[in-house]
Protein backbone atom coordinates (compact mmCIF):
# COMPACT_ATOMS: atom_id res chain seq x y z
CA UNK A 1 0.00 0.00 0.00
CA UNK A 2 0.97 3.65 -1.04
CA UNK A 3 2.41 5.64 2.08
CA UNK A 4 3.41 8.89 0.36
CA UNK A 5 0.21 10.20 -0.10
CA UNK A 6 -1.71 13.34 -1.10
CA UNK A 7 -4.55 13.73 0.45
CA UNK A 8 -7.10 16.72 1.42
CA UNK A 9 -9.25 18.10 4.31
CA UNK A 10 -12.26 20.42 4.63
CA UNK A 11 -10.93 23.62 6.43
CA UNK A 12 -13.50 25.99 7.92
CA UNK A 13 -11.05 28.45 9.00
CA UNK A 14 -10.78 29.21 5.02
CA UNK A 15 -14.75 29.42 4.32
CA UNK A 16 -15.57 32.67 3.00
CA UNK A 17 -12.32 33.83 3.07
CA UNK A 18 -11.22 37.27 1.26
CA UNK A 19 -9.61 35.57 -1.88
CA UNK A 20 -12.63 33.73 -2.42
CA UNK A 21 -10.14 30.15 -2.93
CA UNK A 22 -11.76 26.81 -1.88
CA UNK A 23 -11.76 25.89 1.60
CA UNK A 24 -10.76 22.60 0.41
CA UNK A 25 -7.22 22.13 0.81
CA UNK A 26 -4.54 19.59 -0.30
CA UNK A 27 -1.79 18.24 2.02
CA UNK A 28 1.20 15.53 1.95
CA UNK A 29 1.65 12.79 4.60
CA UNK A 30 4.76 10.22 4.39
CA UNK A 31 3.53 7.07 6.48
CA UNK A 32 6.53 4.73 7.92
CA UNK A 33 7.63 2.33 6.52
CA UNK A 34 5.62 -0.59 8.62
CA UNK A 35 2.36 1.82 8.98
CA UNK A 36 0.08 -0.75 7.14
CA UNK A 37 1.45 -3.34 8.51
CA UNK A 38 1.49 -2.96 12.63
CA UNK A 39 -2.28 -1.49 12.72
CA UNK A 40 -1.98 -1.62 16.71
CA UNK A 41 1.04 1.11 16.79
CA UNK A 42 0.47 5.47 16.75
CA UNK A 43 3.12 7.68 15.84
CA UNK A 44 4.84 11.05 16.39
CA UNK A 45 3.93 13.42 14.06
CA UNK A 46 6.16 16.33 12.35
CA UNK A 47 4.87 19.20 9.95
CA UNK A 48 6.89 20.75 7.62
CA UNK A 49 6.19 23.83 6.10
CA UNK A 50 7.42 24.64 2.64
CA UNK A 51 8.74 28.13 1.37
CA UNK A 52 7.46 30.75 -0.82
CA UNK A 53 6.59 29.44 -4.61
CA UNK A 54 6.19 25.98 -3.51
CA UNK A 55 2.58 24.69 -3.26
CA UNK A 56 1.26 20.56 -3.19
CA UNK A 57 3.22 20.40 -6.39
CA UNK A 58 6.04 21.70 -5.12
CA UNK A 59 7.36 20.71 -1.48
CA UNK A 60 10.67 20.57 -0.09
CA UNK A 61 11.09 17.20 1.02
CA UNK A 62 9.62 14.48 -1.66
CA UNK A 63 10.33 10.75 -3.43
CA UNK A 64 13.24 10.08 -5.83
CA UNK A 65 10.34 9.99 -8.69
CA UNK A 66 9.59 13.56 -8.01
CA UNK A 67 13.02 14.81 -8.17
CA UNK A 68 13.02 14.20 -12.31
CA UNK A 69 9.23 16.13 -11.99
CA UNK A 70 10.96 19.33 -10.16
CA UNK A 71 13.33 19.88 -11.58
CA UNK A 72 15.19 20.52 -14.64
CA UNK A 73 17.87 17.87 -16.57
CA UNK A 74 19.94 21.06 -16.86
CA UNK A 75 20.30 21.51 -12.78
CA UNK A 76 20.91 17.90 -12.39
CA UNK A 77 23.70 17.24 -14.75
CA UNK A 78 25.36 20.84 -13.02
CA UNK A 79 24.03 19.60 -9.63
CA UNK A 80 24.99 15.79 -8.79
CA UNK A 81 26.23 16.51 -5.34
CA UNK A 82 23.11 18.65 -4.48
CA UNK A 83 20.91 15.74 -5.92
CA UNK A 84 22.43 13.21 -4.35
CA UNK A 85 22.26 14.34 -0.91
CA UNK A 86 18.63 15.48 -1.79
CA UNK A 87 16.01 14.95 1.36
CA UNK A 88 13.73 12.14 0.22
CA UNK A 89 11.26 9.80 1.67
CA UNK A 90 13.45 7.17 0.39
CA UNK A 91 16.03 8.42 2.69
CA UNK A 92 13.79 8.53 5.75
CA UNK A 93 12.60 5.04 5.36
CA UNK A 94 16.29 4.10 5.01
CA UNK A 95 16.91 5.66 8.14
CA UNK A 96 14.23 4.58 10.15
CA UNK A 97 14.98 1.08 9.06
CA UNK A 98 18.84 1.17 9.98
CA UNK A 99 17.50 2.52 13.37
CA UNK A 100 19.17 6.09 13.41
CA UNK A 101 15.47 7.61 12.97
CA UNK A 102 12.41 6.13 15.01
CA UNK A 103 8.98 5.58 12.86
CA UNK A 104 6.90 9.22 12.63
CA UNK A 105 4.41 10.43 10.28
CA UNK A 106 5.65 13.59 7.66
CA UNK A 107 2.65 16.19 7.43
CA UNK A 108 3.43 18.94 4.36
CA UNK A 109 0.57 21.09 4.08
CA UNK A 110 0.22 23.47 0.92
CA UNK A 111 1.18 26.35 2.19
CA UNK A 112 0.00 28.62 -0.91
CA UNK A 113 -2.55 31.07 -1.40
CA UNK A 114 -3.97 29.55 -4.89
CA UNK A 115 -3.16 33.07 -6.59
CA UNK A 116 -0.54 33.60 -9.29
CA UNK A 117 2.78 35.48 -8.93
CA UNK A 118 3.38 38.67 -10.28
CA UNK A 119 5.39 39.80 -13.99
CA UNK A 120 5.13 35.68 -15.02
CA UNK A 121 6.87 33.93 -12.62
CA UNK A 122 7.92 30.33 -13.50
CA UNK A 123 9.51 27.96 -11.01
CA UNK A 124 12.45 25.31 -12.71
CA UNK A 125 10.18 23.69 -14.79
CA UNK A 126 8.01 26.26 -16.36
CA UNK A 127 5.03 26.22 -14.26
CA UNK A 128 3.50 29.42 -12.64
CA UNK A 129 4.63 30.18 -9.22
CA UNK A 130 2.44 30.78 -7.17
CA UNK A 131 2.06 33.56 -3.80
CA UNK A 132 2.66 32.35 -0.80
CA UNK A 133 0.49 32.49 2.56
CA UNK A 134 2.79 33.11 5.10
CA UNK A 135 0.61 30.77 7.06
CA UNK A 136 -0.27 33.35 9.11
CA UNK A 137 -4.27 34.89 9.44
CA UNK A 138 -5.35 37.93 7.79
CA UNK A 139 -8.79 39.69 7.39
CA UNK A 140 -7.17 40.07 3.94
CA UNK A 141 -6.63 37.12 2.30
CA UNK A 142 -7.24 34.21 4.96
CA UNK A 143 -7.30 32.73 8.01
CA UNK A 144 -4.78 29.97 6.69
CA UNK A 145 -2.74 29.73 10.17
CA UNK A 146 -5.72 28.15 11.66
CA UNK A 147 -6.45 26.16 8.69
CA UNK A 148 -3.06 24.38 8.86
CA UNK A 149 -2.61 24.63 12.95
CA UNK A 150 -6.21 24.11 13.76
CA UNK A 151 -8.07 22.29 11.08
CA UNK A 152 -5.76 19.90 9.22
CA UNK A 153 -4.03 19.08 12.56
CA UNK A 154 -7.62 18.30 13.98
CA UNK A 155 -8.00 16.20 10.12
CA UNK A 156 -4.90 14.23 10.99
CA UNK A 157 -5.40 12.71 14.26
CA UNK A 158 -8.68 11.89 13.47
CA UNK A 159 -7.86 9.96 10.14
CA UNK A 160 -3.97 8.62 10.77
CA UNK A 161 -2.71 6.95 13.75
CA UNK A 162 -0.78 9.50 15.42
CA UNK A 163 -0.03 10.21 19.14
CA UNK A 164 -2.53 13.02 19.22
CA UNK A 165 -1.00 15.54 21.96
CA UNK A 166 1.61 18.43 22.11
CA UNK A 167 4.22 16.11 23.42
CA UNK A 168 4.65 13.98 20.33
CA UNK A 169 4.10 16.96 17.44
CA UNK A 170 6.24 19.10 16.01
CA UNK A 171 6.76 22.44 14.01
CA UNK A 172 9.27 22.39 10.77
CA UNK A 173 9.98 25.07 7.83
CA UNK A 174 12.07 26.81 5.49
CA UNK A 175 12.72 30.02 4.28
CA UNK A 176 8.50 31.34 4.52
CA UNK A 177 7.81 28.49 6.34
CA UNK A 178 10.79 28.80 8.66
CA UNK A 179 8.47 32.02 9.83
CA UNK A 180 5.20 30.34 9.43
CA UNK A 181 7.24 27.57 12.45
CA UNK A 182 7.94 30.45 14.42
CA UNK A 183 4.63 31.96 14.40
CA UNK A 184 2.97 28.56 14.75
CA UNK A 185 5.51 28.20 17.98
CA UNK A 186 4.45 31.88 19.22
CA UNK A 187 0.50 31.69 18.32
CA UNK A 188 -0.27 28.05 19.09
CA UNK A 189 1.77 27.05 22.40
CA UNK A 190 -0.39 24.02 23.47
CA UNK A 191 0.39 22.05 20.13
CA UNK A 192 3.97 21.52 19.50
CA UNK A 193 6.91 20.17 21.26
CA UNK A 194 9.53 21.87 19.60
CA UNK A 195 9.99 23.70 16.36
CA UNK A 196 13.06 24.05 13.97
CA UNK A 197 13.36 26.75 11.16
CA UNK A 198 15.25 26.89 8.83
CA UNK A 199 17.00 29.95 6.78
CA UNK A 200 13.16 32.05 7.72
CA UNK A 201 12.60 35.35 6.77
CA UNK A 202 12.36 36.66 10.27
CA UNK A 203 11.73 40.91 9.63
CA UNK A 204 10.39 41.35 5.85
CA UNK A 205 11.06 44.99 6.18
CA UNK A 206 14.52 44.69 5.73
CA UNK A 207 14.10 42.68 2.27
CA UNK A 208 12.63 45.84 0.85
CA UNK A 209 16.55 47.70 0.68
CA UNK A 210 18.11 44.08 -0.47
CA UNK A 211 18.42 42.95 -4.21
CA UNK A 212 18.84 38.91 -4.27
CA UNK A 213 21.32 37.08 -6.63
CA UNK A 214 21.07 33.05 -6.92
CA UNK A 215 25.01 32.31 -7.44
CA UNK A 216 23.69 29.71 -9.90
CA UNK A 217 21.84 31.82 -12.18
CA UNK A 218 24.74 34.23 -12.02
CA UNK A 219 27.31 31.59 -13.31
CA UNK A 220 24.63 30.62 -16.20
CA UNK A 221 23.22 33.41 -17.27
CA UNK A 222 25.34 36.42 -15.97
CA UNK A 223 25.50 38.39 -13.00
CA UNK A 224 22.53 41.15 -14.58
CA UNK A 225 19.90 38.91 -15.55
CA UNK A 226 20.41 36.91 -12.63
CA UNK A 227 19.52 40.38 -10.50
CA UNK A 228 16.67 40.91 -12.82
CA UNK A 229 15.04 37.51 -11.79
CA UNK A 230 16.12 38.18 -8.22
CA UNK A 231 14.48 41.27 -7.90
CA UNK A 232 11.28 40.23 -9.63
CA UNK A 233 10.95 37.22 -7.22
CA UNK A 234 11.74 39.67 -4.35
CA UNK A 235 9.20 42.25 -5.44
CA UNK A 236 6.52 39.72 -5.50
CA UNK A 237 7.23 38.37 -2.16
CA UNK A 238 7.36 41.85 -1.15
CA UNK A 239 3.89 42.28 -3.00
CA UNK A 240 2.38 39.74 -1.40
CA UNK A 241 3.38 40.85 2.46
CA UNK A 242 1.59 43.74 1.49
CA UNK A 243 -1.41 42.04 0.29
CA UNK A 244 -1.30 40.16 3.65
CA UNK A 245 -0.75 42.70 6.00
CA UNK A 246 -1.53 46.37 4.05
CA UNK A 247 -3.50 46.25 0.94
CA UNK A 248 -5.53 49.64 2.08
CA UNK A 249 -1.93 51.08 2.79
CA UNK A 250 0.74 49.73 0.28
CA UNK A 251 4.56 49.74 0.57
CA UNK A 252 4.61 48.43 -2.91
CA UNK A 253 2.77 49.78 -5.65
CA UNK A 254 0.72 47.04 -7.74
CA UNK A 255 1.86 48.37 -10.91
CA UNK A 256 5.38 48.51 -9.11
CA UNK A 257 8.47 47.87 -11.72
CA UNK A 258 10.79 45.78 -10.42
CA UNK A 259 13.80 47.15 -11.99
CA UNK A 260 13.42 50.75 -10.03
CA UNK A 261 11.69 49.44 -7.08
CA UNK A 262 10.02 52.68 -6.47
CA UNK A 263 8.42 51.98 -2.80
CA UNK A 264 6.48 54.28 -0.87
CA UNK A 265 8.38 54.24 2.37
CA UNK A 266 7.15 57.62 3.61
CA UNK A 267 3.70 55.64 4.35
CA UNK A 268 3.47 55.59 7.91
CA UNK A 269 0.74 53.60 8.27
CA UNK A 270 1.75 50.61 5.73
CA UNK A 271 5.06 50.89 7.96
CA UNK A 272 2.77 50.45 10.87
CA UNK A 273 1.16 47.57 8.92
CA UNK A 274 3.80 45.89 8.19
CA UNK A 275 5.36 45.54 11.55
CA UNK A 276 2.39 43.15 12.53
CA UNK A 277 4.67 41.06 9.96
CA UNK A 278 8.22 40.97 12.17
CA UNK A 279 8.94 38.33 14.31
CA UNK A 280 10.83 40.18 16.70
CA UNK A 281 7.83 42.47 17.22
CA UNK A 282 5.81 39.25 18.01
CA UNK A 283 8.71 37.63 20.37
CA UNK A 284 8.28 41.12 22.43
CA UNK A 285 4.74 39.96 23.01
CA UNK A 286 4.75 36.08 22.85
CA UNK A 287 8.19 35.43 23.63
CA UNK A 288 7.30 33.71 26.37
CA UNK A 289 5.76 30.79 24.51
CA UNK A 290 8.74 29.98 22.54
CA UNK A 291 10.54 29.67 26.30
CA UNK A 292 7.91 26.08 26.68
CA UNK A 293 9.50 24.25 23.53
CA UNK A 294 12.61 23.21 22.19
CA UNK A 295 13.81 25.62 19.51
CA UNK A 296 16.72 24.97 16.52
CA UNK A 297 17.11 27.97 13.97
CA UNK A 298 19.49 28.28 11.40
CA UNK A 299 20.54 29.54 8.21
CA UNK A 300 23.95 29.75 5.64
CA UNK A 301 26.24 32.63 6.63
CA UNK A 302 25.75 34.01 2.82
CA UNK A 303 21.90 33.34 2.18
CA UNK A 304 21.38 35.52 -0.88
CA UNK A 305 17.95 37.25 0.78
CA UNK A 306 20.30 38.24 4.04
CA UNK A 307 18.63 36.17 5.98
CA UNK A 308 21.48 35.44 8.31
CA UNK A 309 21.58 38.67 9.78
CA UNK A 310 17.96 38.52 10.30
CA UNK A 311 18.62 35.37 12.26
CA UNK A 312 21.40 37.03 14.16
CA UNK A 313 18.90 39.47 15.73
CA UNK A 314 16.43 36.69 16.59
CA UNK A 315 18.86 34.90 17.94
CA UNK A 316 20.52 37.94 20.37
CA UNK A 317 16.72 38.56 20.92
CA UNK A 318 15.64 34.89 22.39
CA UNK A 319 19.48 35.23 24.69
CA UNK A 320 18.42 39.10 25.33
CA UNK A 321 15.11 36.92 26.86
CA UNK A 322 16.49 34.11 28.47
CA UNK A 323 14.53 31.85 25.98
CA UNK A 324 16.75 28.44 25.99
CA UNK A 325 17.36 27.49 22.24
CA UNK A 326 19.74 26.13 19.37
CA UNK A 327 21.33 28.67 16.99
CA UNK A 328 23.77 28.29 14.23
CA UNK A 329 24.80 30.62 11.33
CA UNK A 330 27.00 28.07 9.38
CA UNK A 331 28.93 27.98 6.31
CA UNK A 332 29.04 25.70 3.47
CA UNK A 333 30.91 26.39 0.57
CA UNK A 334 29.34 24.24 -2.06
CA UNK A 335 25.91 26.05 -1.06
CA UNK A 336 27.85 29.29 -1.02
CA UNK A 337 28.59 28.83 -4.78
CA UNK A 338 24.80 27.62 -6.14
CA UNK A 339 22.33 28.84 -3.51
CA UNK A 340 23.16 29.44 -0.17
CA UNK A 341 19.42 29.48 0.59
CA UNK A 342 17.81 26.30 -1.09
CA UNK A 343 21.15 23.90 -0.94
CA UNK A 344 21.38 25.48 2.77
CA UNK A 345 17.86 24.52 3.58
CA UNK A 346 18.16 20.92 1.92
CA UNK A 347 21.09 20.24 3.69
CA UNK A 348 19.90 20.95 6.85
CA UNK A 349 16.62 19.11 6.75
CA UNK A 350 17.50 15.93 8.46
CA UNK A 351 19.61 17.59 10.88
CA UNK A 352 15.83 19.34 11.76
CA UNK A 353 14.07 15.90 11.62
CA UNK A 354 16.66 14.37 13.97
CA UNK A 355 16.15 17.45 16.47
CA UNK A 356 12.47 16.89 16.55
CA UNK A 357 12.53 13.19 16.81
CA UNK A 358 15.25 13.84 19.76
CA UNK A 359 12.94 16.42 21.41
CA UNK A 360 10.41 13.65 21.69
CA UNK A 361 12.29 11.23 23.45
CA UNK A 362 12.98 14.36 26.29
Amino acid sequence: MNRYLISSYGSKALEKNALQISPNRKFHIYLPPDYHENTSQRYPVIYFLHGYGGNIDGLIIISKKQIKKQFPLLFRLLLPKFFKNFPTFEVIDQKIKEGVFPPFILVQPDGSMGIKAKFELKNDIGIDQTKGSFYVNSPHTGNFGDSIFIDLIKYVDENFRTIPDKTHRAIMGASMGGYGALFAAMNYPNLFNSAVSLSPVITPYELLNHHMIVPLFARIYGKKKALRQGDKELVDILDTIDLIFSPDSRLVPEDIDPSNRKFNLDNQKGIENWTHSDLVELLNQKGENLSHLKLLINCEESDEFNLAYQVKNFHEKLNEMNIPHHSEIYKDEFAAKVSPHQVGISSKIMDGIKFSLDAFKN
